[in-house]
């Protein structure tokens, strides 16, 4: 488990050159919500439980945090490089309290 967390450190340290070199976050991939009803149907396949620790690399919006913590009751990390979608993801947490 802690090489686990060391690797995913690292990866999340690697982001920002990663990002200058390929030039801006949006040039990465193309942002696509995912529909709320596969959002519940990965975390019901995940077998994701109260006190789970969930990460989603490339959290967009943060649907899948969200859903993870107040559905599943789990503890979600979303990681995105994307400001917007930061942004968007916060005031939507910040909105359900």
């Amino acid at each position: 488990m802690q090489a686990l967390r060391i690797a995913f450190l690292a990866l999340v340290l690697s982001l920002p050159s990663f990002a200058q070199q390929v030039g801006t976050a949006e040039n990465l991939a193309p942002y696509v919500p995912t529909p709320q009803v596969i959002v519940e149907r990965m975390l019901e396949a995940g077998h994701v439980k109260p006190g789970d620790l969930v990460y989603d690399l490339g959290s967009g919006d943060g649907r899948i945090v969200i859903t993870a913590a107040r559905k599943f009751g789990a503890h979600a990390v979303g990681v995105e490089i994307r400001s917007d979608l930061c942004r968007i993801a916060v005031e939507r947490i910040k909105a359900l309290g």
